[in-house]
């Protein structure tokens, strides 16, 4: 049997997706260290990552948890730098935003 949500035109996923990935209410899930993105929703099902793949607008609000002092120095991961310049590859024309939380140094030793 296969799930209600397949039914949904590929226009309400994407409205559904958008309002998952902006929505300023979300908070950042602290448990798997990672904001919502557009990554996690590809993680789902084949079908989801194509329609991520290829729906711009969902690229739009960049989202990066940095680690460091924001007054004498910030370390950004590899693997968090390469996820930017793939994320900014599939903006295509679109204005996007960047949200960048930055964690103490001193919080992470606990």
């Amino acid at each position: 049997m296969n799930a209600p949500v397949r039914g949904l035109p590929s226009d309400v996923l994407v409205e559904i997706f958008r309002v998952y990935l902006t929505t300023p209410s979300i908070p950042m899930d602290d448990e798997v260290g990672a904001p919502p993105s557009p990554f996690t929703l590809m993680a789902v099902c084949a079908s989801w990552r194509t329609t991520v793949l290829f729906t711009p607008v969902l690229w739009s609000n960049m989202k990066i948890v940095a680690h460091g002092d924001p007054y004498s120095g910030v370390n950004i991961s590899s693997s968090d730098a390469e996820r930017a310049r793939s994320w900014m590859a599939r903006l295509g024309n679109h204005s996007w935003s960047l949200r960048l939380r930055i964690e103490s140094e001193a919080a992470n030793d606990h």
